[in-house]
């Protein structure tokens, strides 16, 4: 995909995004607009997978409490059925589905947002995003933008992880000119730059056969030094397996990290929520860079 291809995505969703006027303010889109991309996004990783089998495999597990179930069930989906997942949905529905049932489309959206597995769940609930379902429906909105998002191809194969970063931070870019500079957008750019010094007269290091690099960002705001640190190491050693960590103060900053970590294959549970300087999340462990 080229820069053409991320232009016509990024033009796409905020035509989507302009369609809120008069439901919302411009600067309250992506209130909308981000968790609907990133749950779409997740609805088409899943395309790859036969659903009938996750639900089959997740009912096996009923007599476990809900919170327990995620390691379980995408461990037993890898082990036993040969699908590398890191979240999964057991609902009836998907996003296709649920445009055939305009009527009832608060309803089914809410039952298929509830069928994904907690990690995902938990991105939900921090983007507030069942308020916004409620305000989309009571101004009969909500049909028309699922509908408008679902011509949105974001699978895999389509928009490539490295892709999917540049269109979501292009969105976010949007959505966060008239914030004050830096509060919650760095220029690309500005963090390549950064990880260049980072990594400055380390490329030995970094090159040795079988390397493993932990990378930990505790102001990570939406997880961009973290993700081109990652791609920076894997350029100049694709065999290094990265792991990031980070931690974030504002719900929505910690949402979109943990989703894009999710996205990428990256483990979500290093991305944890909390005060840096007065709850530390990572007491004790320690990451190279």
């Amino acid at each position: 995909m080229n820069k053409d291809n991320n232009f016509n995505h990024v033009a796409f969703l905020w035509n989507i995004a302009e369609s809120l006027r008069g439901t919302y303010k411009e600067e309250d889109y992506r209130k909308v607009m981000l968790p609907m991309i990133v749950v779409r996004r997740f609805d088409c990783l899943l395309d790859d997978y036969d659903r009938e089998i996750i639900k089959s495999v997740y009912k096996e597990y009923d007599f476990l409490p809900e919170e327990e179930k995620d390691d379980i069930v995408i461990a037993d989906l890898k082990e036993n059925h040969n699908m590398d997942l890191q979240f999964y949905n057991v609902s009836d529905f998907t996003w296709k589905k649920l445009l055939d049932d305009s009527e009832n489309i608060k309803s089914n959206f809410e039952e298929y947002l509830n069928g994904f597995s907690n990690n995902v769940k938990e991105i939900i609930g921090k983007f507030k995003f069942k308020d916004e379902i409620n305000q989309l429906d009571k101004k009969d909105k909500l049909f028309a933008v699922l509908s408008k998002m679902y011509e949105v191809d974001l699978h895999i194969n389509v928009v490539s992880n490295n892709k999917m970063g540049y269109i979501y931070e292009e969105m976010l870019r949007r959505f966060t000119e008239n914030s004050a500079a830096g509060e919650q957008y760095t220029p690309r750019e500005v963090i390549r730059l950064c990880m260049e010094m980072l990594f400055m007269g380390k490329e030995h290091f970094l090159t040795e056969e079988g390397k493993v690099i932990s990378i930990g960002d505790f102001c990570c705001g939406t997880g961009g030094m973290l993700s081109i640190g990652e791609d920076y190491v894997e350029k100049i050693n694709p065999s290094a397996i990265v792991n990031v960590y980070g931690q974030e103060l504002l719900d929505e900053s910690f949402a979109i990290c943990q989703a894009d970590m999710l996205m990428k294959g990256q483990n979500p549970d290093n991305i944890r929520l909390g005060n840096t300087l007065t709850q530390d999340r990572f007491k004790n462990e320690h990451m190279r860079f």
